[in-house]
């Protein structure tokens, strides 16, 4: 079957209305010139078709071929993603079992290196730095004195630096005595090095074990010497006769009769 054209006389705007609905202008009918003129290109029979049966039922088929289309696409590729994903697990599976795939494939990070970290400056505070540099001058041995720490930890209270050690025992009495006054020479030089900036006094106090007249033996101190800053810039470590190191102290001096000379 075939669309059945229906057409219908339809005036323009500015013309009037037909007399009734469906009403074709018989033949040789002319417009009233008083309507005036029709617009350029106006259409007095527009076609309307309307879809027979049969249409329809073509129309229908013709979606429904196009959605069986689709549907067996989508099986067709579903089943190839099948056959070829499983034949991928298998590859994937015989090179991991392969030794030499082992051996010689570095492994492959499953993350980002992380950025190397960059430590904080390490900020060694003055007491700290001088009690480095006082350790590093005097020996560590104690000969004998065991049990007897070699240097204290370096005291500060304001500007004044208070450096405590042991006496380190020798082979004589004068020895001894002389050892003493080269210890001190060695803190003093170990303090110019160092330079602390709040130094105004620096006291050197050392300690050694004296017996007393019934036989008690104890740590005393046998020297103790207060130095300003202006007397220790004006020594010199390199020069200086060791054995006067003490009698250049400005502050307080205490020498025990027994390291005197």
């Amino acid at each position: 079957m075939t669309k059945q054209p229906h057409p219908q006389w339809t005036p323009p705007p500015n013309w009037p209305a037909p007399p009734s609905k469906g009403w074709v202008p018989p033949e040789g009918w002319t417009p009233d010139p008083a309507w005036g003129p029709a617009p350029d290109g106006w259409g007095f029979y527009p076609q309307q078709s309307v879809a027979t049966d049969d249409e329809k039922m073509a129309k229908r088929r013709k979606i429904n071929k196009r959605i069986l289309l689709g549907v067996g696409s989508l099986l067709l590729l579903f089943i190839l993603i099948g056959v070829f994903g499983s034949n991928g697990s298998k590859t994937d599976t015989s090179v991991t079992s392969s030794p030499s795939a082992t051996t010689d494939t570095p492994a492959t990070p499953s993350s980002p290196l992380a950025a190397p970290s960059i430590a904080p400056p390490v900020v060694i505070s003055p007491v700290d730095a001088l009690q480095s540099a006082i350790k590093k001058g005097l020996s560590d041995s104690n000969g004998n004195r065991k049990g007897v720490a070699r240097l204290s930890p370096v005291q500060h209270a304001g500007s004044t630096y208070t450096v405590k050690f042991a006496v380190d025992e020798n082979l004589t009495e004068g020895l001894t005595k002389n050892g003493m006054r080269q210890d001190v020479l060695q803190i003093i030089k170990a303090v110019k090095s160092a330079e602390p900036v709040n130094l105004r006094t620096l006291r050197i106090v050392g300690t050694y074990s004296l017996q007393d007249q019934y036989g008690a033996a104890s740590e005393d101190t046998v020297v103790d010497a207060g130095y300003s800053r202006d007397v220790l810039g004006k020594i010199q470590p390199e020069n200086v006769d060791y054995k006067s190191i003490v009698d250049l102290a400005d502050g307080k001096v205490f020498i025990h009769p027994a390291f005197q000379y």
